[in-house]
C-alpha cells in the first residue's frame, strides 16, 4: 500500500469528525438559543417548535446533516425573528501597563498584539478592532512608526476604532481631579493631532479592569466630552462590601452629584476571551436583552492582559455563526457604534445609579507606599509648577506635559493600585523622579523670576520709623484669628528654598543641590547678615502656615533670630536643630508666614533682632500637658500619640482618660487569602506599640523643680518605637502650635519587614478613637468632590486627602499627603501607613518612608469647601524661595488670584494649551448653586470665556473686567474658564 494513503484516510476520517462536532456545536447552539429567545418574546407557539426540533436531533440515526437541515427547517420562524437581535462583535486585545512585567516587554507585547491584528486585517476585510489608551499608540509611534503609521491608516479605514479617552486604563479612586482631567486634556490632544479624531469621534471611556468607580466620574466625564462608560468591575469583588443595588444593571445611567450622566455598559461577561463563556455566546445576550428590553448586545472578544487580540480561530467561528439560521444575526462593529445605537432609541426605562460604583480589590488603596506618594507629590508638583510658571509669564508647557504624562502613565490600574512586580515599581518611581525634576526646575526658575525686581533692600536695611514698634511678644493675638482655612501645615523636608546673600540668592553655593530629592527644589544657601526670602502661597486663600528655613554657613544666635516683614514687623522664630551637610554647617528654623497672600507671595528677611509681634502661646504644663488657645492636650509618653483632647470654648472632650490613645501606632498581621497585592486578609493580630523614647523640644523647666515653665509659639514632640518582634523603627515628630486646634506629624519609619504566606503581611496602622462615640460615618474626599460613608463592616475605604468624622458636637478631620486607606469601625478611624503583600512583588516596601498628617479638632460643622481648603493646603505648603539683597519696584507682597466665594475652591490655575491666555478651574464643593467671584491681579487679560477639560471654548461669555471674574457653577459641578 501506498505509505501516504494511511494518513490521507486518517485525515479524511478526521476531517469527517471535525465536521461532525461542528455540525452539533451549531444545532446545540441553535436549540440552546431557541429555547432562551422563546422565553424572552413570550410566543406560546415557540417552545414546542422547540421540543420538535430537540426530539428530532435526538433521534437521529442517519445523516446528521440533513437532520439538521430539518431541525433548522422546524425553528425558521424563530429564527426569522431572532435575526431582528444583533450581537455586536468587537475584537479587542486589553494590555496592561507594566503589570508581571517590565516597561520593554510592555512595548513588545504592544508591538506584538498590533502587528498581529494588522495581519487578521489583511486577511479578514470585515474585521474590526478597538483599542484604549493613548499610551499604546504613542510608545508604537516612538518605538515602532511604521507600524504606528498602518494603525492610522486602518483608524482612518474606520476598522480600527480608537477608544481611549484618558492616558492609560487608569484607578479612578486614588488619581486626584486634576489629573483626571488631564488625562481627557492630554489624550484629547494627541488623538486630534495624530488621527484626527475630535472628542465627538471619542465618546467611550473604556475601563474594564479598573478597581471601583468614585462618586464623582460622571461629572468630570460629561466635561470632557464623553458620553459612554464600559466597565467590569462595578463593586462587589472578592466579597467585599458594595454600595448601592447590587448585583449591578448590565445597562444604566451613572449619575454625578451635579447630576451628569453616563451610559453604562456593565460587561456581561467578560473583557477577556481566555475566560469561557461556553460556545454559546446568544445566551448572555438573551440574559441581557431580557433584562434592558433591547435588541443588541456588545460582545467583546480577544486575549487580553499580556495582549493578544482577537485570535483566527475566534474570528472564523464568529463568521460561521453569522451564517446560522435559527441565531441573532452576528456582526462585526464598533463599540462606538454599538453605544450610538443603544442610545438612539428611548432609555428612560433603564435604571439611574447615583453613587460610587465600589469596592474592588481594597488592598490596592494601601499596597506599594513609594507609589502612591509618588502619585501624590507628583500631582502636587505638576499643579504647583504649571501655577507658578503662569503667574511669572514662563512658557514650560512642553515640559509639564512631559511631567503629567509620567504621572498619569503611573495611574495606570496596576501600577498606581500597587499590584504590579518589581520591574513595575523602579520604572514607576524613576518616571516621578524626572517629573521631579522638571517641576522642581519651573519652581526654581518661577522662584527667581518672582524674587528678582523686589525691593528686598528695604526689608534688611530698613529707615528709621519704618514702621511702629508692636508689643513684645506675649500671649494673645495681633489681628483677627486665623480660620482653618488658613491654618498651618507642617512643610515636608526638602520642598522649601533657603540661603541669601547682598545681591545674589545663590552666590555662596552653601548646601549646593541638597534636599532636592523628591521636589526637584534643594534648601541652596547663602551668607550674609540679612536673608531674604519670597513665601509662595500655591493656594487661592490667604493663609497663615509654619515654615521651616534652612540657614547655611551663619554665626546667627537661635535665640534671636527673627523674621521681618514688609511693615517693619519682627516676627518670632522656633529654633529646631543644627548640624551638617556636605561641608556646610546649618541651622533649621520655623516661624509662621502669617496672612500670606492668595496665590500669591509675601517676602520676610532673616535676621537677628527683637521681635515686636505678639503671636499665640503654647504652655507646657505638668504630665505632658499643653495648653494652647484652643484647649488642653496631653500625650501619653508611653503609648504614644494623646490620651486627652479638650476644646475650651466648646468645652467638647474629644478623648479623656485611660483608653485608646489618638495616634496609637499598632502592628498589623494579615492571614493572606490570595492575591495579596489586591486583597486584605483576615486579620492575625493587631498589636498595639509602645514608645522607646519620649522627649518635648522647647520646653524651659525650673531648675529646682524641673517643672515646665513659660510659654512658647510652639513645641515639638519628638516618640520613638521599636516595631515589636522586629527590627524596624518609628520616629514620630509632633508640632503643637498655638494657630489652630491641629497637631501636625511628621513620621519616620525604617520598615524592615517582609510578608510571606506562612507568617502572613505585617503591615502599620496608625488609629484614632474617641471617647463615647460607638459609630459614625466618614467623609472622604473623591476626585473634586467628596463621599459620606457608612461603617462598612470595617471594609478599607479609599479617600485622597483627608477623612472627616463629625460628630453630634463638632469633629475631627484627619489630613495627610500621601496615604489612601481608611477604616471607621467602633469608633475609631484607622489610616493604613504600610502593608507588606508578597506577591506579585515579593518585598515592595523595606525602606525608609516620611509620611506626614495632621490632626485636627473642630467645635461645629465643618463644610466639604472647607476640608478641601485643608486638604489642599496641607498638600501644598507654603514653598520659600531665597532672594538677593538688591533695590527693585515690585511689591513685597501680591496676590495673583483669590477665590471670594466660601463654597467654591480654585483647582488649577494654567497656562492655555494653545496660544495664549490663562485656564482657572473653579469647583463648588457645598452643593449650592452659586455665582463664584474670583479677584485677579491686573494682567491675565479682559476677556473670558467658558471652556471644556479640553480647553476648546462652549461658547458662553462670562463677566471679567481685567480684576474681577463672575461665573455661575451649578451645586458639585465646576466650570473651566480661559482669561484673555
Amino acid at each position: 500500500m501506498n505509505p501516504m494513503t494511511s494518513p490521507r484516510l486518517l485525515r479524511a476520517v478526521a476531517q469527517s469528525v471535525d465536521a461532525t462536532k461542528a455540525l452539533l456545536r451549531r444545532i446545540g447552539c441553535e436549540l440552546d438559543f431557541a429555547h432562551a429567545f422563546a422565553q424572552l418574546t413570550g410566543n406560546s407557539e415557540w417552545p414546542a417548535l422547540v421540543e420538535q426540533a430537540t426530539a428530532l436531533i435526538e433521534t437521529c440515526t442517519g445523516e446528521l446533516a440533513t437532520a439538521v437541515a430539518e431541525a433548522e427547517e422546524i425553528l425558521a420562524p424563530i429564527g426569522v425573528a431572532a435575526k431582528a437581535y444583533t450581537i455586536h462583535c468587537v475584537g479587542h486585545g486589553h494590555i496592561d501597563m507594566n503589570w508581571m512585567w517590565s516597561w520593554q516587554e510592555t512595548v513588545a507585547t504592544t508591538h506584538d498584539t498590533f502587528a498581529s491584528v494588522l495581519q487578521l486585517m489583511r486577511e479578514y476585510p470585515t474585521l474590526t478592532f478597538s483599542q484604549s489608551q493613548a499610551s499604546v499608540y504613542a510608545l508604537m509611534e516612538k518605538y515602532h512608526p511604521e507600524l504606528f503609521e498602518e494603525i492610522k491608516a486602518r483608524i482612518a479605514e474606520g476598522r480600527w476604532e480608537v477608544t481611549a479617552v484618558h492616558w492609560v486604563e487608569g484607578d479612578k479612586n486614588l488619581a486626584s481631579g486634576e489629573s483626571l482631567a488631564r488625562h481627557l486634556l492630554y489624550t484629547r490632544q494627541y488623538t486630534k493631532e495624530k488621527f484626527g479624531l475630535d472628542a465627538a469621534d471619542l465618546p467611550l471611556d473604556w475601563e474594564p479592569d479598573t478597581f471601583g468607580h468614585a462618586n464623582t466620574i460622571p461629572t468630570i466625564l460629561a466635561q470632557g466630552g464623553v458620553k459612554f462608560y464600559y466597565a467590569c468591575r462595578l463593586g462587589g469583588g472578592f466579597d467585599h462590601a458594595v454600595t448601592g443595588e447590587f448585583p449591578r444593571p448590565k445597562l444604566f445611567w451613572w449619575q454625578g452629584p451635579d447630576g451628569s450622566r453616563v451610559l453604562v455598559n456593565k460587561e456581561s461577561t467578560w473583557y477577556n476571551s481566555y475566560v469561557n463563556i461556553g460556545d454559546n455566546i446568544a445566551l448572555p445576550a438573551v440574559e441581557f436583552w431580557q433584562e434592558t428590553k433591547l435588541a443588541d448586545w456588545l460582545n467583546i472578544y480577544g486575549i487580553g492582559n499580556h495582549g493578544g487580540g482577537p485570535t483566527r480561530v475566534e474570528i472564523e467561528y464568529l463568521l460561521e455563526m453569522a451564517t446560522w439560521p435559527i441565531y441573532p444575526s452576528v456582526t462585526f462593529g464598533t463599540a462606538k457604534g454599538w453605544y450610538e445605537k443603544v442610545a438612539s432609541g428611548d432609555l428612560t426605562h433603564l435604571p439611574v445609579l447615583d453613587h460610587e460604583l465600589n469596592y474592588e480589590f481594597t488592598g490596592c488603596y494601601t499596597t506599594q507606599t513609594l507609589i502612591t506618594q509618588a502619585n501624590r507629590f507628583g500631582e502636587n508638583y505638576c499643579i504647583e509648577a504649571e501655577t507658578l510658571a503662569a503667574v511669572t509669564g514662563r512658557d514650560c508647557r512642553a515640559l509639564l506635559r512631559e511631567a503629567w504624562i509620567n504621572i498619569l502613565f503611573n495611574q495606570f490600574h496596576d501600577i498606581l493600585p500597587g499590584s504590579g512586580v518589581r520591574q513595575t515599581r523602579e520604572h514607576a518611581m524613576a518616571l516621578f523622579q524626572e517629573t521631579g525634576a522638571i517641576t522642581g526646575a519651573i519652581k526654581r526658575e518661577a522662584g527667581k523670576a518672582l524674587a528678582s525686581g523686589l525691593n528686598t533692600a528695604a526689608l534688611c536695611f530698613p529707615p528709621p520709623g519704618f514702621a511702629d514698634p508692636l508689643p513684645i511678644m506675649g500671649e494673645g493675638w495681633v489681628g483677627e484669628r486665623p480660620t482653618p482655612s488658613n491654618s498651618p501645615s507642617l512643610p515636608v523636608i526638602g520642598r522649601e528654598g533657603a540661603g541669601g546673600r547682598e545681591g545674589n540668592a545663590f552666590a555662596s553655593g552653601a548646601g549646593a543641590g541638597i534636599g532636592a530629592m523628591e521636589s526637584g527644589i534643594s534648601k541652596t544657601g547663602g551668607g550674609g547678615s540679612v536673608r531674604p526670602y519670597v513665601i509662595y502661597n500655591p493656594c487661592a486663600w490667604e493663609r497663615t502656615e509654619a515654615v521651616t528655613i534652612r540657614l547655611y554657613d551663619t554665626d546667627f544666635e537661635p535665640g534671636r533670630i527673627i523674621a521681618r516683614d514688609e511693615n517693619g514687623a519682627n516676627h518670632p522664630t522656633f529654633f529646631l536643630t543644627r548640624g551638617d551637610d556636605w561641608g556646610h554647617s546649618y541651622l533649621d528654623i520655623l516661624f509662621f508666614a502669617q496672612n500670606v497672600p492668595a496665590l500669591g507671595y509675601k517676602t520676610f528677611a532673616l535676621c537677628e533682632g527683637k521681635v515686636t509681634v505678639k503671636v499665640p502661646q503654647v504652655k507646657a504644663l505638668q504630665r505632658d500637658l499643653f495648653e494652647t488657645p484652643f484647649g488642653m492636650l496631653r500625650f501619653d509618653r508611653y503609648k504614644g500619640g494623646l490620651v486627652e483632647v479638650h476644646h475650651r470654648e466648646s468645652d467638647i472632650t474629644f478623648l479623656e482618660g485611660d483608653y485608646d490613645s489618638l495616634g496609637e501606632w499598632e502592628l498589623t498581621r494579615e492571614q493572606p487569602r490570595g492575591m495579596t497585592a489586591w486583597v486584605l486578609g483576615g486579620v492575625l493580630d493587631y498589636q498595639p506599640i509602645r514608645t522607646a523614647g519620649h522627649h518635648v523640644h522647647g520646653v524651659a523647666r525650673n531648675r529646682g523643680t524641673s517643672y515646665p515653665s513659660g510659654s512658647s509659639m510652639a513645641y515639638v514632640v519628638h516618640q520613638h518605637y521599636r516595631v515589636p518582634d522586629t527590627k524596624s523603627t518609628i520616629k514620630v515628630q509632633y508640632l503643637i502650635h498655638g494657630f489652630a486646634p491641629r497637631i501636625d506629624v511628621i513620621a519616620e519609619i525604617d520598615w524592615r519587614e517582609i510578608g510571606d504566606a506562612e507568617r502572613g503581611i505585617p503591615g502599620l496602622r496608625v488609629h484614632f478613637p474617641f471617647d463615647g462615640y460607638d459609630s459614625y460615618a466618614l467623609r472622604c474626599e473623591t476626585p473634586f468632590g467628596s463621599v459620606v460613608r457608612e461603617e462598612m463592616e470595617g471594609e478599607e475605604m479609599p479617600s485622597l486627602r483627608y477623612v472627616h468624622a463629625h460628630f453630634d458636637e463638632g469633629g475631627f478631620t484627619l489630613l495627610n499627603d500621601s496615604k489612601y486607606g481608611f477604616t471607621v469601625q467602633g469608633g475609631n478611624i484607622a489610616m493604613r501607613v504600610v502593608r507588606s503583600s508578597f506577591d506579585p512583588d515579593h518585598a515592595p516596601e523595606v525602606c525608609k518612608h516620611t509620611i506626614r498628617y495632621s490632626m485636627v479638632f473642630h467645635d461645629q460643622t465643618v463644610e466639604v469647601s472647607e476640608l478641601t481648603r485643608m486638604g489642599a493646603a496641607f498638600n501644598h505648603p507654603l514653598i520659600a524661595f531665597p532672594a538677593g539683597v538688591q533695590e527693585g519696584s515690585g511689591p513685597l507682597s501680591k496676590s495673583f488670584a483669590a477665590v471670594e466665594s466660601p463654597n467654591v475652591v480654585l483647582t488649577s490655575f494654567k497656562k492655555v494649551e494653545d496660544g495664549d491666555g490663562i485656564v482657572l478651574r473653579l469647583v463648588e464643593y457645598d452643593g449650592l448653586d452659586t455665582e463664584a467671584v474670583v479677584t485677579l491681579a491686573e494682567g491675565f487679560g479682559t476677556k473670558a470665556r467658558l471652556t471644556d477639560l479640553m480647553e476648546n471654548p462652549t461658547g458662553e461669555v462670562v463677566s471679567f473686567d481685567g480684576v474681577t471674574l463672575r461665573v455661575a457653577i451649578r451645586a458639585n459641578s465646576l466650570v473651566s474658564v480661559k482669561l484673555y
